[in-house]
Parts: structure tokens; sequence; C-alpha cells
């Protein structure tokens, strides 16, 4: 059906944008009435009962989304024009228990709201929809939007106007749990995002506003919860093991979740420079200098990941043997991070918050790390939770509870005295903590599944008694050889050529992507593109050139493709930014940019209309 598979749609995108789906938890979702019952025992950490406008939460509203209070509830109205429209609570929450109430109170059944949580921005987040009876799970990187759980109908799930449905999430570690009206109705995992903000959101189809009330928003922080209240919930981690150099073995044996060899300058490692810290390759190692006194220079790798264990090689090759060299790690920017540093034989642990420095361990000599120039360190960190454990040359050193920072980056860094130093690094690996879970419905089906196995080798015994017929008409195949050559020679018949698509053949609506950008030289195009495995596959896109009309902190866009008679055709497809900003755009900013278009539907497409989507 149409309806909310359209509404969704907005936020599905094709194969040559987006990678494997995440895997649903084999074993299904638990009982709400274990998971949550224990939660509700205690006080909410956060709530909005949107009694009045206190100020919490965003009244901004433009043509296309409005945001106000009405009836002791919060409302959000939303365009088709606009496809998305969100606000948010501003909090920063890892995991977390989150609730609330929507009711759809205008607009076509077929609407939805949702949830988000773990926001990082408007383009990073996670979603939770539900609507007409169906919900659905995404995750948008970057942008891009992904669909984690299909579009699937539940009984649980009021559908229609006037519909009330209370949505929840429960979110520890990589485990996701969804909720509708206190039923769990899926279970999954998924760690691109392991904190976060928490917004309210409406997505609309074509089609008059969609307006949707919500009410009675509940968070539990489970960092404030008993630690005991939600132990051995995830599924996809198990619990803990007593850390020996066995059990990092164990970890070690495994395909690293990230490697850096360096070999060539390969990655996300900087090789910029500015007057105090410089980056670069030379003899397939990385190198950090840092030309200035008290100061530590710091490299990542541009991942954001919560337990793991990582090792790297440090050398040192120039400056005092007193500097100090090594990893840092759950790197939320460059004033707060864990530092585990060497030098000559010693180590340290330093936790940096707002840019003032903490000594978890002081100095202190160990004898398995190498002092003096030449020495080669292979240091390491086993980061679990809370537990962080230092590792030097497959030699535990110490186990430090610490819990300010949960995930981050990594990345090396190079913190000198009194004088100038340079260290080499190499074989930077990672390994995810993350194990995956036992599948066990799908055990209990493959026991199933050999059963009719007795009829087939019954067929296969069978199956040789005609052979004698078979024999009988090979005898006779020569015969049709004439006709067959015959019809060879009405094959090499001219096939007609393919239509060649120009811009002209459709009518385009840019809509709001026209004000908010200048578009240059919209043309037709066949491109080679690469998916995420690799492969090259061509396809035909309508390529343009934009220019920022205005300063955009968003800008996710979707096209929507209409026959002649004005119904739509296919599913959604992404405006494609080739060179999109680091941030925001700013005027003046430009890029080239594409909209994947299905060949399939290119002869039935007239129209064109671009919609925004947040």
């Amino acid at each position: 059906m149409k309806g909310l598979s359209g509404v969704v749609a907005v936020l599905m995108v094709i194969c040559l944008v987006i990678g494997p789906l995440a895997a649903p938890v084999a074993a299904g979702p638990p009982d709400p009435t274990t998971v949550l019952a224990a939660v509700y025992e205690h006080d909410p950490t956060f709530t909005a009962y949107f009694s009045r406008d206190d100020g919490a939460w965003s009244t901004e509203s433009d043509k296309l989304i409005s945001r106000f209070y009405e009836r002791r509830a919060y409302h959000l109205e939303v365009s088709p024009k606009a496809g998305i429209g969100m606000s948010t609570a501003g909090l920063e929450v890892a995991d977390l228990v989150v609730e609330v109430s929507a009711t759809q109170v205008a607009g076509p059944a077929e609407s939805g709201a949702g949830l988000a949580f773990r926001l990082q921005d408007p383009d990073n987040f996670y979603l939770f929809v539900v609507g007409d009876g169906q919900f659905a799970f995404y995750k948008v990187v970057n942008g891009t939007p992904e669909e984690l759980v299909a579009l699937t109908p539940d009984d649980a799930i009021n559908g229609g106007t006037g519909a009330e449905n209370r949505l929840g999430v429960l979110a520890v570690g990589p485990l996701i749990l969804l909720f509708a009206n206190d039923e769990a109705v899926a279970a999954l995992q998924d760690q691109t995002f392991v904190s976060g903000d928490v917004g309210l959101a409406v997505v609309t189809d074509p089609g008059p506003n969609a307006e949707f009330a919500f009410d009675d928003l509940e968070l539990w922080d489970v960092a404030q919860l008993p630690a005991d209240l939600l132990a051995g919930l995830a599924p996809g981690k198990q619990a803990a093991p007593e850390l020996t150099m066995a059990v990092l073995d164990e970890v070690r044996a495994g395909e690293p979740a990230s490697a850096a060899t360096f070999g060539r300058g390969e990655g996300p490692w900087s090789t910029e420079e500015d007057p105090q810290v410089t980056c670069f390759v030379e003899r397939r190692t990385y190198h950090v200098l840092v030309d200035a006194a008290e100061v530590i220079g710091i490299s990542t790798a541009g991942l954001d990941i919560a337990d793991f264990y990582v090792e790297g090689s440090v050398m040192p090759v120039d400056g005092p043997v007193t500097a100090l060299g090594g990893l840092v790690f759950r790197y939320q920017d460059s004033e707060n991070y864990y530092f585990f540093g060497a030098a000559d034989g010693a180590y340290l642990l330093e936790k940096v918050v707002d840019g003032t420095t903490e000594q978890l361990i002081e100095l202190a000599a160990a004898d398995a790390i190498e002092a003096g120039a030449d020495a080669f360190n292979r240091l390491g960190i086993y980061a679990d939770g809370t537990l962080l454990t230092l590792v030097a040359n497959d030699t535990l050193l110490t186990t430090v509870d610490d819990g300010t920072f949960l995930h981050g980056d990594i990345g090396v860094a190079v913190r000198t005295g009194k004088d100038a130093a340079e260290y080499s690094f190499d074989d930077i690996e990672q390994w995810d903590l993350l194990v995956a879970a036992e599948p066990e419905p799908l055990a209990e089906e493959q026991v199933t599944e050999p059963e009719p196995a007795e009829p087939q080798e019954e067929e296969q015994v069978t199956e040789p008694e005609p052979a004698e017929p078979q024999e009988e008409e090979q005898v006779t195949e020569p015969e049709p050889a004439e006709p067959q050559e015959e019809e060879q020679v009405t094959e090499p018949e001219p096939a007609p050529a393919p239509k060649v698509y120009t811009v002209d053949d459709f009518e385009i609506e840019w809509g709001p992507m026209g004000v908010l950008y200048e578009i240059e030289n919209p043309r037709i195009e066949e491109r080679w593109l690469k998916t995420q495995l690799g492969q090259a596959v061509e396809a035909t896109v309508l390529a343009f050139s934009v220019t920022a009309a205005a300063d955009i902190t968003f800008g996710v866009f979707m096209a929507h493709f209409y026959d002649a008679n004005g119904d739509e055709v296919g599913i959604f497809s992404p405006v494609i930014f080739e060179e999109p900003p680091d941030f925001a755009w700013s005027p003046g900013m430009k890029s080239p940019a594409m909209i994947i278009l299905d060949d399939e539907d290119l002869e039935t497409i007239k129209r064109i209309e671009i919609k925004q989507f947040m």
C-alpha cells in the first residue's frame, strides 16, 4: 500500500548510497513487563508534561513547520513540502529509557509520529516512527537515512486521526528495544551513535499538513539507575570475563574493526601542520612532531566507539627521553579525552576535562616498558564500560575505574616538557568488544528444515527410471537443426536505440531548495558510481551545481517522482551533495550535486519535485 510506506520512504535511499541493514536481534524483544517494570519504580531523570510553555521546547515556526503549545500538549504541524519536522530537548544522554505519548490531530492517516534519540545534529540520529498501525526504525548518518527495521504492521499500534500511541525506546549500549503502547515491537543492535539528544518528530506524506500532539515525555538516564538494574540485558555484549592475557589474545585473534599501517599515508590521519604540531608519514610510519614546550600534539582516527581494545607501536625519534608518546582514547575534543603516555621506562594515565588535566595514574616506572632513546613500546588500552586497563608489550599494567567518558575517538599523542619532541607510530589496530548474540529462533527453524529431506531422497531414487526415454529423445534431437539455423538468421535484427534523456524531458520543481540555493546547469548524465561494497554501477543522474544563498544549518532534500497523471512513481531519492561543507553552509559556498534516477521508471517520470527533508 502507499500510505505510511510512502511517508517513511522519505527516509529511504537506494542501494547505491547505503550499506547493509543492521540485523534485528534474533532472540526477539524481551517481555516489557520484566524490562520496564524495574525502571518504572524509579523517578524519571527528565520529564516534559507540556502543561505550559516553560521555554524548554522551541516555538519557532516557519511556512513548513509549526511548533506550539495547545491544550496542555506540545504540537508539531508539518507541511508535506518539509517531509519531516523535529524539535529537540537539548540533552546529552547515552543509555536511556524514553517514552512519549503522540496523538494525531490532523492530516493524512498515513502520517507518522517519531521519537528521535542519540541525536548528534540534524544529520545524525536514530528515529522510531509510528503511524497508521505500523512502525519503522531508521538511522540517519550524515544526512543519509538507512532503514534498520522495515515498515511493519503491528496490532499494538493504533491508526487514523485521533489515534493515540505511546512510543518507547530502551537503548543500552548497542541494544535498542522499541515499544508501542507498553508492548515490545522490535529489538536490534547498532552502535553507530552511543549518546546524544532526544527529540520529537512528525513525518508526513503528500496532502494536507500533518499535526501531532505530544505529551508526558519521560526519560530515565540509565547511568543514574542502580548499576545492576539492567545487568545482562544487552544480548550483544557478554558478561566481561576477568581480563587476562589469554582473554586479550582471543580479542586480538579476530579481525580488527579498524587498522592503520601508514604504508601509504592512508585513512583520516592528518598530515597538516601548524606552528606547534606537524604530522606526517615517513618511512611507512606516522610521525607527530611537537615544536613547543609544555604542549600536547594529538592526531585522531575519526571514530566514535564505546567499548574496545586498541594498541599501537610507539617509538621516540627526537627530543628528550622524558617526552611522552602514547595513545588518546574516548576523545571528545581537544579539551576532553584520556591520554595513556609512556617515556623512558615509565607510564601515566591522564584525564582532561574542559581543558583541565587530572592524573588518574601518576608517572610510574614499569619493567614492561622499554627505556632510552631507541625504545620500542607496544601500548594498548582495553576499555570496557568504566573499566580502563592499560597494556604494554603484552603485559597488563593496571586497571582504573572511571566513567567520565564512555565513548569517543582514538588517536596518537606526543606531550613535551621543556623541549620539542618527535615520536613515530605504527600498526594502530582496534577491536570492538561487541559480541554477536546467539540466533536462537533461527536455530529452531534450521532444526525443522531437514524434515522434508526423506521425500527429496525418494524423488532422487525414482529419477533414473526415465533414463531410456531420455536417450530416445537424444536420438531425435539432431532433426530440428535446420529450423534452429533459420531462427538464427532472424536474430541480428537491429534493436531500437535507447532513448537519450535530457533535462527538457522532465518538469523540475526545486521547491525550498531553490530558495536556499542557486541552482545552475541542471543536466541528465550517465555516470559510473561506486557502492559501499566498492562495486561500480552505471546510473542515470540529474546533475547540477548549487551555491548557498543563505546561512543553512540543515540541507537534506528528497526528490519525488510523478507520472503524467500526477501519481507518484517509485521511491524517493536523496539529493547528494558531492562536496558538502564540514559543518553549516555559508552564503556563496558551492558544491556539485546529483539525484540518482531509477532507469526502470525513466519513461514514466514526467515531473521531479524536490522536497525538504529537514
